[in-house]
């Protein structure tokens, strides 16, 4: 009798050790089974790995990506001839930074409609702060210059008071300054700063004169200046006043007499300049004259 109870305490245990190892063996099996899902899994953990390292590395090389002059005075021309002059234009509600449109990609739909529903008597002192409408100087300078780079150097927008425009652009991309009495030359990209305004150069003209676009009243549009000895026919208004009819004609029928400035444009700005690392001239703009410029853009 105790035999038979051994033997049977004996059977009990080895079935017991069997379904230990049929259970160790599930389990090995499903940890082999998870395993494969896992490896499954790493692949495309790898493989997504990979594709978010090329996705960086593309951005990176987005980002490290020079502008160039060309894509700046690109973006510049874009609201030329369309978009009225408004007092804060470009600016927030607290006026104090850039508002959504100058931290915004493209030009805002509302600027082109707020051009067609006025007409030649257009009067910028009847629209102050209507800041959606359209651009007054300093904003259509911080929209040009976020349309080539983005948030890159600032999550606040490029939108100054003209007076502080230069010291802010030195703080966030280095550069040059050159005060007015030291400026002997220009280049296209250049940006021209007094106390109450600021503008963009496109190109210096032979005879002396200077070719620019700036939002001034009544509307964003090409400008020349006379020639250093006063002369009113020089080759910069020449150049604005027929590119200006030829690609704004609307603009220029309604506004004739917009295309020239004064003598202080040539003699009252202090520049800033962009660094080459930071804006890069690949198309060779810095020895293009105005009209092959303007040729480039437009055409």
């Amino acid at each position: 009798m105790k035999r038979l109870i051994t033997a049977i305490i004996i059977m009990v245990l080895m079935v017991s050790g069997c379904s230990s190892d049929d259970s160790s063996s599930g389990v090995a099996e499903g940890t082999v089974t998870d395993s494969s899902a896992v490896t499954g899994q790493s692949s495309l953990a790898d493989s997504s790995s990979e594709q978010d390292t090329d996705s960086t590395d593309s951005q990176e090389g987005t980002a490290d990506k020079v502008p160039t002059v060309k894509e700046f005075l690109t973006a510049a021309l874009e609201p030329c001839g369309s978009c009225l002059y408004v007092w804060s234009g470009g600016w927030n509600e607290e006026d104090t930074a850039a508002g959504i449109e100058a931290m915004s990609m493209g030009v805002s739909p509302r600027w082109k409609q707020f051009f067609n529903e006025n007409d030649e008597a257009y009067d910028f002192t009847t629209t102050r702060f209507q800041i959606h409408d359209g651009l007054d100087c300093t904003g259509f300078l911080g929209w040009s210059v976020y349309q080539v780079f983005g948030d890159r150097y600032s999550d606040t927008g490029y939108v100054f008071q003209s007076g502080t425009v230069i010291d802010n652009y030195l703080r966030l991309f280095g550069g040059e300054r050159t005060a007015a009495a030291d400026v002997t030359d220009y280049r296209a990209g250049d940006i021209m700063c007094k106390d109450g305004h600021v503008f963009i150069v496109i190109a210096p003209c032979g005879d002396g004169s200077l070719l620019f676009i700036h939002a001034s009243p009544p509307v964003v549009s090409l400008c020349g200046t006379p020639t250093p000895d006063g002369n009113k026919t020089s080759e910069a208004i020449v150049l604005a006043k027929t590119y200006m009819q030829m690609y704004f004609p609307v603009c220029s029928s309604r506004y004739d007499g917009i295309f020239e400035r004064g003598m202080g444009f040539l003699t009252e700005y202090d520049r800033y300049r962009f660094d080459e690392t930071v804006l890069c001239d690949d198309d060779d703009y810095f020895i293009k004259t105005g009209d092959e410029i303007l040729s480039d853009l437009l055409d």
